[in-house]
C-alpha cells in the first residue's frame, strides 16, 4: 500500500509518498517564491528538483497581471496543491474523471482518505469557499494552457434569478463540481453611535485631528483602512450643488496597503488613459462625506500641509506612524469601553 503524508519541506507544504511494502520514500514538493526587481514583483513556482515551471510563471505574472498580489499568492498556492496531487496520482487534471474530481476535492478539503491501496493523511484543512476558489483557478489555468476538463467545467442547467432592486430577471448557472456553501444569516458586530461618540472623545483628548479624520472616514463613510490611506488632496471635491465628495481610486504609485480592493487594479501609469479608469464604480468610486468632515480635512491640510497644497503635491500620510497610533487608539478605546 502507498501512504501519503502532508508535511513541511523547506518551510513549505509538501508530501512524503511511502511505499509500505518496500519502504521507499518519494518526496513531492513544489516551492513558490516572490522575486522583486526594477520591473516589479514576480511569482515563481519550482518543482521538486527546483526547476521553474514555465506555464505557471506565465499564468501568475501575465494572465493575472491585473489582479492583486494576494490573488496571485492564492493562485500560486492553489497550483502547488494541484501539481502535488497530479504528481502523487500520476495523472493530469485534464484527464480526471468524475471520481477523480471527487477524490481531489477531498484532498483539497484536507480530509484523510484511507483505502486498500492508497492512504492519504492530511493536516491542512480548507473550507468549501476556499475549495471553490481553487477550482476556479484551475479552470482558468487549464484554459490558459489550452486544455479543458469537461467534468470540472460542467454547469447546471441555465436558470433565472430575480433582482429585487432592479426588478429584472437574469439567467444564471453554477458549476456542478463546486461545493455547496452554507450562508448563515447573522448580524455582524458593529460600533454603536454611543460607542463611536466615546471613541471620538478619546481621540480629541489625546490625539490630533489627523486620527479623527481617519477614524471618521472609516466609520461615517465606510472606507477600508487602505482606501483611507490612499486618499490624496486631489481626491477631494465639492460639486456645484455643494456636495462634498471623496474619490476612491488606485494609482501605480500606491503601496499595497493603500489599494482599494473594489476598484480597478493599476500596474502602469498608461492605464490612467484607459476608458475603464474613468468609469465610475470600476475605475473609481464616489463617496459622499459630510461638509463638517470635509472642512476638518481642509483644516488639517491648511495646518500641516500648507506647502504641499500650494505646490499641488500629493499628500500622503506616514503609514507606520498612523497604524501605530490607530492601534494605540483602539487599545485605549477597548479598555475604556470595558470600564463604562
Amino acid at each position: 500500500m502507498i501512504s501519503v503524508y502532508e508535511c513541511l519541506i523547506n518551510n513549505q507544504v509538501g508530501f512524503q509518498v511511502v511505499d509500505d511494502d518496500t519502504g521507499e520514500i518519494k518526496v513531492v514538493s513544489y516551492t513558490s517564491y516572490e522575486v522583486k526587481n526594477n520591473y516589479g514583483k514576480y511569482h515563481i513556482l519550482y518543482n521538486s528538483i527546483m526547476e521553474p515551471i514555465e506555464t505557471s510563471f506565465e499564468f501568475l505574472n501575465f494572465h493575472l497581471s491585473d489582479r492583486s498580489e494576494n490573488t496571485k499568492r492564492k493562485a500560486a498556492q492553489a497550483l502547488k496543491v494541484l501539481f502535488s496531487y497530479e504528481n502523487i496520482m500520476s495523472k493530469k487534471l485534464k484527464d480526471f474523471k468524475q471520481c477523480d474530481i471527487n477524490n481531489f476535492k477531498r484532498f483539497l478539503h484536507g480530509l484523510n482518505t484511507p483505502g486498500n491501496t492508497l492512504n492519504i493523511v492530511m493536516t491542512t484543512v480548507r473550507s468549501s469557499s476556499t475549495v471553490n476558489a481553487y477550482l476556479s483557478i484551475y479552470r482558468q489555468y487549464l484554459s490558459f494552457i489550452g486544455e479543458k476538463n469537461n467534468v470540472l467545467n460542467k454547469k447546471t442547467n441555465t436558470h433565472s434569478y430575480f433582482d429585487v432592486y432592479r426588478e429584472s430577471t437574469y439567467p444564471g448557472s453554477e458549476y456542478v463540481s463546486n461545493e455547496k456553501i452554507a450562508n448563515p444569516i447573522e448580524v455582524p458586530k458593529y460600533i454603536s453611535v454611543d460607542e463611536f461618540k466615546k471613541i471620538i472623545e478619546v481621540i480629541r483628548s489625546e490625539y490630533s485631528i489627523r486620527e479623527e479624520i481617519i477614524v471618521r472616514l472609516m466609520y461615517e463613510c465606510g472606507l477600508r483602512i487602505g482606501e483611507t490611506m490612499g486618499l490624496t488632496f486631489e481626491d477631494l471635491d465639492i460639486t456645484e450643488e455643494s456636495i462634498s465628495l471623496a474619490y476612491i481610486r488606485n494609482r501605480a504609485s500606491d503601496k499595497p496597503y493603500q489599494q482599494a480592493k473594489t476598484c480597478m487594479t493599476i500596474v502602469a501609469r498608461e492605464q490612467y488613459k484607459q476608458r475603464d479608469y474613468q468609469m465610475r464604480d470600476y475605475g473609481f468610486q464616489e463617496v459622499v462625506i459630510s461638509l463638517e468632515l470635509y472642512e476638518l480635512i481642509d483644516k488639517y491640510i491648511n495646518k500641516f500641509h500648507k506647502k504641499a497644497r500650494e505646490n499641488i503635491e500629493i499628500i500622503t500620510l506616514n503609514i507606520a506612524e498612523q497604524i501605530q497610533r490607530i492601534l494605540g487608539i483602539m487599545r485605549k478605546i477597548s479598555m475604556y469601553l470595558l470600564t463604562v
